[in-house]
């Protein structure tokens, strides 16, 4: 069993002529973000082809860091696209690269042997960099949507921890300090072989007497979100209006939260609750926790406080915004709040659980 396993693509020029993965300039920048992330040493300043090879080999040795990639050769004009062929004449066996290209049949035993090396070495996790490793050990290749979220491997049953390529990095520089963030995390996460969540409780179909029981738990703060529907007209149904709120989130901790809903789009008129005077309870719960002492915090606060004051609410001691925080800190990062469960958390990327005709607020 091994620590980590570093998955990349395919041989570069220097690769392709020592016979050795990363020990060109994508091998010397994801040396250099290891160290930062104090995963490993730093490498030699501008390191040779050789001076990589005996940093890899002392990494494999103490640091029990080994290299891997999906394809130990080197593309046509360097472009993996050439690895791959159209549906008719490609494999279908597993996933396509991207829609309307499959692997081409003679490669799949390099497919092969990647797996059955990381089942052999069994690690505790494997640092995925770029679409193609995350197609191959994931099966899924969408690597902005995918980074920095905990996995398991559907075929390998490994766990699995996607980045950016190195080669990405060099070519989008502010794509730097997300890698390092997410090289933090596997260097936790290298520790064990399980994905270790926070449990939570979330309460979000509740009626009146549940919500008032929520409300009389002690909170130290709360979290606050809201989502609005965008305008949509359905025939002989209901209506949709921008600017209204169709739910308000709450959370009192890392483990306790519940969402009090106002739109529901399984019902006829598309009310949740059954009656205005209902409703109308339901807003004015909202509106104690909202106008209560309690510190609240919110993520893009100035969207939803927007909404929340033209709703007739009044919410009180707001203490901060995580986006605003983290934008302040890392001004060159993205600060959506999906971006920063990536970072921040060990949690799903919720966000993708998420169908398209779904009509999310936008918070990036």
């Amino acid at each position: 069993m091994s620590k980590i396993v570093i998955v990349g693509e395919a041989y570069g020029a220097k690769e392709d002529m020592f016979k050795h993965a990363f020990v060109g300039s994508s091998g010397a920048e994801l040396a250099r973000m290891l160290a930062q992330a104090d995963l490993a040493p730093e490498p030699v300043h501008l390191p040779s082809e050789l001076d990589m090879i005996t940093y890899w080999k002392k990494a494999k040795e103490t640091l029990d860091i080994h290299l891997a990639n999906v394809f130990p050769l080197r593309p046509t004009d360097n472009k993996i696209e050439n690895f791959f062929t159209s549906a008719k004449e490609g494999l279908k066996t597993i996933p396509p690269l991207r829609p309307g290209k499959y692997l081409q049949p003679e490669l799949f035993h390099h497919l092969e042997s990647l797996w059955q090396l990381l089942l052999d070495l069994e690690p505790n996790l494997i640092l995925a960099l770029g679409n193609t490793a995350c197609w191959a050990v994931l099966e899924e290749s969408k690597i902005s949507e995918i980074r920095g979220t905990l996995r398991i491997s559907p075929r390998l049953g490994l766990k699995v921890l996607p980045t950016y390529h190195p080669a990405a990095v060099l070519r989008d520089w502010s794509l730097r300090p997300i890698v390092i963030a997410d090289m933090i995390k596997a260097k936790e996460e290298a520790e064990s072989k399980a994905i270790t969540r926070i449990e939570r409780w979330m309460t979000i179909e509740p009626d009146l007497d549940e919500i008032a029981e929520w409300i009389s738990r002690p909170a130290d703060f709360y979290a606050v979100d809201i989502e609005n529907p965008k305008y949509e007209v359905r025939p002989n149904s209901f209506v949709y209006l921008r600017g209204q709120v169709s739910m308000i989130g709450f959370a009192r901790n890392a483990n306790d939260a519940m969402v009090i809903p106002f739109f529901d789009e399984r019902k006829p008129d598309g009310n949740y609750w059954p009656t205005a005077s209902q409703e109308l309870s339901a807003r004015r719960l909202a509106e104690r926790i909202l106008s209560s002492p309690v510190p609240k915090v919110f993520q893009n606060g100035v969207f939803d406080l927007t909404h929340l004051l033209r709703q007739g609410y009044r919410p009180k001691n707001i203490v901060g915004d995580t986006m605003l925080y983290h934008h302040a800190l890392y001004p060159e990062m993205l600060k959506g709040l999906g971006f920063l469960g990536s970072i921040y958390s060990n949690e799903i990327s919720w966000k993708r659980m998420a169908s398209k005709g779904n009509n999310l607020k936008r918070d990036e």
